[in-house]
């Protein structure tokens, strides 16, 4: 796995202070750090803050919230560990530049162990709105490569990744049946959000069914 830049370690920060609920108290009590200081960090009111600043904070959150975890199993089965179980990419694909899983070795933070969802390709977080209340930004989504295009489950939720001639889609959308047997239609939950995208089957690169979802607080 690659290291990690300070933009990407205080981006990782933020997320995990949110899912894990963690105080600037708890950090400071744990670190050389003021609580005061570490607030405006986390309050976004210090931009840019020094990187040993941001390597303390990571390296404190990562001891003490994944790998005290690495080899301990939850109440809810969920195992969070170094093997060779089902990858956690820890990027937001909306906005990148990902063609397929195979280019996101570097992505890797963790495997996930979980019964359920064993049989998953990959674990990804979820960000946006538009599949409220089913999913919520932070969420890590299971979700399973699928090879045949026209053998869909309709109506499902999949992760899917599509080319230039489709404007370079990356989102999780429920997907279902076009009168035109060629498209499929994707479809946000959220009204909000309402409006049909119909895209070609020849310009999907990739389509994962969404298998459930594990709230990051959980591992």
């Amino acid at each position: 796995m690659k290291d990690l830049t300070r933009e990407e370690k205080l981006v990782s920060i933020l997320q995990f202070v949110h899912e894990f609920n963690i105080t600037a108290y708890e950090i400071s009590k744990n670190t050389d750090l003021t609580a005061a200081g570490i607030s405006r960090i986390i309050n976004g009111k210090i931009k840019n803050p020094l990187n040993s600043t941001v390597n303390t904070i990571y390296d404190f959150i990562q001891t003490k919230y994944i790998q005290e975890k690495n080899q301990n199993i939850n109440d809810r089965g969920l195992l969070v560990s170094k093997s060779k179980n089902v990858p956690f990419y820890n990027i937001e694909f909306s906005g990148s530049q990902v063609k397929s899983l195979e280019e996101l070795e570097d992505y890797v933070s963790f495997y996930v162990d979980y019964e359920p969802l064993n049989d998953c390709t990959a674990f990804v977080p979820y960000y946006g709105e538009s599949m409220l209340p089913k999913y919520k930004s932070g969420d890590a989504l299971g979700v399973k490569q699928i090879k045949n295009f026209d053998a869909l489950l309709w109506g499902e939720s999949h992760l899917v990744i599509t080319n230039d001639n489709a404007n370079n889609i990356k989102t999780v959308k429920n997907v279902h049946q076009h009168k035109d047997f060629d498209k499929v239609i994707l479809r946000a939950i959220n009204p909000d959000y309402a409006g049909d995208t119909v895209i070609e089957k020849t310009d999907i690169l990739s389509m994962f069914l969404v298998k459930g979802k594990v709230e990051l607080n959980q591992l």
